[in-house]
């Protein structure tokens, strides 16, 4: 084995209770790397529920697809998303004719009536 991390969330103080190992195994003369999921259990301890077997060009593949996970996370908590007001458009005032500018002192209750 190469090495483990320990899964889950372990703020009860309770020993982890699954774990992610990384170890380099051989088949048919050829080595490869092997992730294995692993829990625990008080009467049979660590034993291993999956494994996932990666040649060398395919961890290549999962270590820039965890990278680029992980500057996605990083960018996502440094920004948030920015939403742009709506602009209103600029009135040009020197295209407005006197009637416009008299139309600005009337109340809509006088429009109405």
């Amino acid at each position: 084995m190469v090495g483990s991390i320990e899964m889950g969330n372990n703020q009860s103080g309770r020993p982890p209770q699954s774990r992610l190992e990384v170890a380099i195994l051989e088949r048919d003369g050829k080595p490869y790397i092997a992730l294995h999921l692993s829990t625990f259990s008080d009467a049979l301890g660590w034993q291993v529920q999956k494994t996932i077997p990666f040649s060398s060009d395919k961890i290549a593949q999962l270590q820039r697809l965890l990278i680029e996970s992980r500057l996605r996370l990083e960018d996502q908590s440094v920004t948030g998303q920015i939403i742009p007001f709506a602009q209103r458009p600029i009135q040009n005032t020197e295209t407005r004719t006197a009637s416009d500018s008299n139309s600005d002192s009337i109340s809509p209750l006088e429009r109405a009536g």
